[in-house]
């Protein structure tokens, strides 16, 4: 039986925690003294509950956790995978990473505008309890055979206690998976579902990094009651998701055989799962500083912007003096969606920033709107945002605080400098463009030249003569 901490013990702590002057130092004090059981355990649970710290026991480590307000210089747990957007790149459109009607997990949790879900969530559990015979101690134990797991998916902080923590990561989990159901059966009593507006905003808000849940947590709740939905043909977890997530994905065809993190990742995965993307050269150092010439200064030294057919989005091709890109469709979320897959790359995929890299590169082709008028007009970009101007301001914008690790399109940065520094190329191409630029000046081009041949042969024969 543990004894209860003595005066002279509770007063050592206090001094050392007045003279400790960051957060984690006395912590490491703490958790180093208990291990030379000099700190009773009662009396370390005394001072955890009374500084909102935490103890997670993952194997043989033993990790701290402190919850309160965020804290940028807090160490992530070694597995999360759901983390705060940074703070520089939040900064540059705030409401592209905050959910609007729909909170999931603990991030987001205390928005009062997101509190109006809170009924809803608990109709659909029961919906879902109703549907597949199970009662809310079976899901409960799912979630709690992954607790520790399921802790350091979050590198953000939550003020919830555990019981309340994984009470709501239960009660959004169902509510998900009761969502998605519903919309693969057309149930059209939902009225999140039968409302436009609201089925969008809800497919937004789920797609949000900060709003996320693990996506294998999802994944096995599902799985364990598969089989009493055969009314609806017992369809795949990714079958469902895929259902209600297309029309906002980059691409139809999505495998989930390596797994997602979360639906965030799932996005990415619908923009580069088809991209044959090169392991960096050991050697690399970064493109050269020489900034790239804008698509209208390429397009006046002779590079031709066309649209490929290629399925991957990101596979852009530079051959001879012709620039190949997939088409891209612009809407007003696209801006959400790239935002959002983005700052996933700048926290999870530092040497795989793809997605970054693609668009600091339309970035670059595009200065104001004749640049974009310019891609619009050879079919590579589709806009559906308004005016060109419109769509330059979004991509100048999009890539501000954004690290990339640049060599996924190095070769194409390459070529491009290549030719427009080339005195023969840009030569070559105001020629056609002052001489051919279009059938009429191509036409008075020809008979000039062809009037100014008969003269001449004219004027040698006169001398001959």
């Amino acid at each position: 039986m543990e004894r209860k901490p003595h005066c002279k013990e509770k007063e050592a702590i206090r001094e050392i925690l007045i003279h400790s002057s960051e957060l984690r130092r006395w912590q490491l004090w703490i958790v180093m003294l208990r291990k030379l059981s000099f700190i009773p355990g009662k009396l370390l649970r005394y001072y955890s509950m009374n500084t909102h710290m935490r103890t997670v026991t993952t194997g043989p480590r033993v990790v701290q956790q402190t919850y309160g307000p965020p804290d940028d210089s807090r160490t992530d747990p070694p597995d999360s995978c759901i983390d705060r957007v940074p703070r520089s790149i939040r900064a540059g459109k705030k409401e592209a990473y905050t959910p609007k009607i729909l909170s999931i997990g603990p991030l987001h949790r205390r928005g009062e505008e997101l509190q109006d879900m809170d009924g809803r969530k608990e109709r659909h559990e029961e919906g879902f309890f109703r549907r597949t015979e199970r009662n809310r101690e079976y899901f409960s134990e799912i979630i709690n055979t992954h607790s520790n797991q399921i802790q350091n998916f979050y590198s953000g902080t939550s003020n919830l206690e555990n019981d309340e923590h994984f009470d709501m990561i239960r009660r959004d989990a169902i509510f998900i998976l009761e969502l998605l159901l519903r919309n693969f059966e057309g149930n059209a009593n939902d009225r999140l579902l039968r409302i436009p507006a609201d089925k969008l905003a809800l497919k937004l808000d789920l797609l949000l990094l900060e709003n996320q849940l693990p996506y294998f947590l999802l994944e096995e709740i599902y799985n364990s009651i598969r089989s009493s939905l055969s009314n609806l043909g017992n369809p795949s977890f990714i079958k469902i998701c895929l259902k209600f997530f297309r029309p906002l994905f980059f691409s139809s065809d999505v495998s989930d055989e390596h797994g997602f993190m979360h639906f965030t990742d799932m996005l990415r995965d619908t923009l580069v799962q088809n991209f044959r993307a090169e392991d960096r050269p050991e050697d690399y150092e970064g493109n050269d500083s020489e900034p790239l010439p804008c698509a209208t200064k390429l397009h006046e030294s002779g590079v031709k912007f066309t649209r490929d057919q290629s399925p991957s989005l990101l596979e852009v091709k530079f051959e001879g003096s012709e620039l190949r890109m997939p088409l891209l469709s612009v809407h007003h979320k696209t801006e959400t969606l790239l935002r959002n897959i983005m700052a996933l790359e700048q926290c999870k995929y530092h040497s795989r920033t793809i997605v970054c890299d693609y668009v600091i590169l339309l970035d670059d082709l595009i200065e104001d709107e004749r640049d974009t008028q310019l891609l619009v007009d050879a079919g590579i970009i589709s806009n559906s945002i308004g005016d060109c101007k419109a769509l330059a301001n979004l991509f100048n914008k999009l890539s501000v605080e954004i690290c990339s690790s640049g060599y996924h399109y190095n070769y194409i940065y390459q070529g491009l400098k290549g030719h427009y520094n080339s005195k023969y190329n840009r030569d070559m191409a105001k020629l056609k463009s002052v001489y051919f630029g279009d059938i009429w000046k191509g036409t008075a081009t020809i008979g000039a030249s062809v009037l100014l041949i008969l003269t001449f042969l004219q004027t040698i024969n006169s001398f001959k003569r």
